[in-house]
């Protein structure tokens, strides 16, 4: 009876401890001379928004801890997360990322949830490692490397280009070539003025209004749906 007690009061005292953290940071960097994006972020969603007249890229980031003993939530911090804006010679880059130590964390969750609002003209090159991503009125070109979780992206001036593992994708308003190289999840592409090319492991395709040619490299499994396209239809 005595050690049953024990382990309660151990359980007990673990439970008043750990506790859930949130932090919202805010960086801003002015564009002048800047001609790119380049992101590399760790999990956690991504939102970037191109506003016209922007001077300033302005990033608003949700650090968020899950389960997490109170004492061990400020070393933490300091030791594995990693949030920064700077210039590197002519483009902007972004760290939004928590560093991984080797075992993992049990219960614990940390991640970085990020929104960004950028000058319209600013072409994008963003790595992400897993959750949601969201582009919109992008005027440059924007190159995505992304782990997993879903990808909507409305309103690109340049080209696009995606290399994703996992999760649904929706892209629309192209004004560029559209390169998709996916693994898995479905892919929907709609309005795209250039040359439409993809290369798809798994999931159904869906490719509506292209005013150009449609290249399906390779569809593992899925539908797959081609209408309202001006140029040439190939399917490997």
């Amino acid at each position: 009876m005595q050690r049953f007690i024990v382990v309660l009061i151990t359980l007990f005292s673990f439970v008043v401890f750990a506790k859930d953290f949130e932090e919202v940071r805010k960086l801003n960097l002015s564009v002048d001379g800047i001609k790119e994006l380049e992101a590399e972020c760790g999990a956690g969603s991504l939102e970037i928004q191109g506003v016209k007249g922007l001077k300033e890229i302005e990033v608003e980031a949700e650090i968020v801890l899950r389960d997490f003993d109170e004492d061990d939530i400020k070393d933490f911090i300091e030791d594995r997360v990693r949030l920064e804006l700077k210039k590197v010679g002519k483009r902007a880059y972004l760290e939004s990322t928590v560093k991984s130590r080797w075992g993992g964390w049990g219960s614990r969750q940390a991640y970085i949830n990020v929104s960004i609002k950028v000058p319209y003209e600013l072409d994008l090159v963003i790595n992400d490692g897993s959750g949601s991503i969201s582009i919109e009125d992008v005027g440059g070109n924007v190159d995505l490397e992304d782990g997993s979780g879903s990808i909507t992206i409305e309103g690109v001036g340049g080209d696009l280009r995606i290399d994703d593992g996992s999760g649904s994708i929706t892209v629309e308003k192209i004004a560029g070539e559209v390169d998709i190289e996916d693994g898995s999840g479905s892919i929907d592409i709609y309005d795209v003025a250039g040359k439409v090319i993809v290369d798809d492991g798994s999931g159904g395709i869906k490719i509506d209004k292209v005013d150009n040619d449609v290249l399906i490299k390779e569809s593992g499994s899925g539908n797959v749906r081609i209408r309202n396209v001006t140029g040439h239809v190939e399917q490997n």
